[in-house]
């Protein structure tokens, strides 16, 4: 069974030391299928209240060979970024035990990796790996993942992860939403329809590993109301 472990590593063993002292409330993420198509030549999104002149920031920090600005939004902008040597080196040792780089977020306090392994054995021998290398990787958490084919090792597809993910983050199940579902299907470039329809998959499919063989299940006749009478009543 795959591996998912999660951990921190130091901001100085990955990259952009020099950006985040220059911007402190810098926040840099990679969508997890984004961060696994693509390692060394990744698309992150960037965010920050008050660097103007954030790309040419990161264009001089020492680990970036190249860094594009592809679209803006408010205080987010997505970039294109090529790393140089030291950060290669540095996550093609944390995917070196058949690993795959589900996604990043890094701070001015470090990076958050998220990191499959095919088995709990080749986890152990990659964090092994990690300290030989002298990366100092602490361990958040480690768990087994059900994996089946034409899945992503998040059970979702790409289409419903990037959906999820982004409606997620734009707000769209904050009370009030902070977004419309046509809006997300803009950014997105489909339909409203789609974009529900991908929301609602996603959804059920997350469900249905939580709370496994109980779709579609009906209480049995009285059983909602005695509950809740038996609450009240305690109450």
């Amino acid at each position: 069974m795959a591996t998912l472990v999660t951990g921190d590593i130091d901001v100085a063993d990955v990259a952009l030391a020099e950006t985040f002292t220059a911007v402190p409330d810098l926040v840099v993420t990679a969508e997890e299928t984004a961060a696994a198509r693509s390692v060394a030549t990744p698309l992150l999104h960037l965010e920050s209240q008050y660097e103007e002149d954030l790309e040419e920031t990161i264009a001089a920090d020492s680990s970036v060979e190249t860094a594009t600005e592809i679209a803006r939004t408010g205080d987010r902008r997505l970039y294109h970024v090529s790393w140089g040597p030291k950060p290669r080196v540095t996550f093609q040792t944390l995917t070196r035990e058949g690993g795959t780089l589900l996604g990043f977020r890094g701070t001015a306090e470090g990076w958050h990796v998220n990191l499959l392994y095919p088995t709990r054995q080749e986890c152990s021998e990659a964090v092994e790996t990690f300290r030989s290398a002298d990366i100092d990787f602490t361990v958040d958490s480690v768990s087994d993942v059900a994996t089946a084919e034409g899945v992503s090792p998040t059970h979702l597809t790409d289409d419903q992860c990037d959906t999820l993910r982004l409606a997620y983050r734009r707000g769209y199940f904050d009370i009030p939403r902070k977004v419309n579902l046509e809006e997300l299907a803009e950014e997105l470039g489909i339909s409203h329809q789609a974009c529900s329809e991908r929301i609602r998959r996603a959804l059920d499919s997350t469900l249905g590993r939580i709370y496994p063989g109980e779709a579609g299940q009906r209480p049995v006749d009285g059983a909602t109301n005695s509950s809740s009478r038996g609450a009240q009543g305690k109450s």
